[in-house]
This record gives structure tokens, C-alpha cells and sequence, in this order.
């Protein structure tokens, strides 16, 4: 069951993942906190999707993730190595 939910959590992050505003500043806040924040806005803002196969061919950073459409079967692929492999899921996803 509980995979059913996670499933469903990364369905609805891959629909509504739209433009997410700018966090707002946060006195006496870290920096390492602060990069961390950016480094999840950053993930969020910037899913890209792909119509060749990732893996061997584009480069990324570990933990980078794309939608790749292979002719309307849409995979979630992520970066593993901080290199060019990507492994995507096998479970195909509704078009977003």
C-alpha cells in the first residue's frame, strides 16, 4: 500500500511540477541550510524532458531527474554517477 502512495505522490510531482517562486529570505538562517534549499528548488524547476535515451549520452549531476519520452512511454530517469548514467524507471507514467 505504501508504495501505491509514493507512486501517487510522484505522479502528482510530475503533473503539477510547474514554476515554484524564489524561497523567501530567512534571517540567521545557515549556509548549508540555504544551499540545500536551493538545491530542491533548483531539482523542482528544472525537469526537463527528453525524447533520446538518456543513458550514455547526456550528461548530469547525481540526482538530477528527467521525463523521458520514448514514442508516448514518459519514464522518470535519474542521474546516478554525476556522469552521463541514467537510470530510468521501469514503469511507464501518464503523459504529464
Amino acid at each position: 500500500m505504501r508504495w501505491l502512495i509514493g507512486l501517487l505522490c510522484l505522479g502528482i510531482r510530475i503533473a503539477i511540477a510547474g514554476e515554484l517562486p524564489q524561497p523567501p529570505p530567512l534571517a540567521n538562517e545557515p549556509v548549508e541550510e540555504l544551499r540545500y534549499l536551493k538545491a530542491i528548488h533548483h531539482q523542482h524547476n528544472n525537469l526537463v524532458v527528453v525524447t533520446s535515451n538518456p543513458n550514455g549520452s547526456r550528461n548530469g549531476r547525481v540526482g538530477d531527474a528527467i521525463l523521458y519520452n520514448n514514442g508516448g512511454s514518459w519514464k522518470a530517469c535519474y542521474n546516478i554517477d554525476g556522469s552521463t548514467t541514467w537510470r530510468c524507471d521501469a514503469s511507464a507514467l501518464t503523459a504529464p
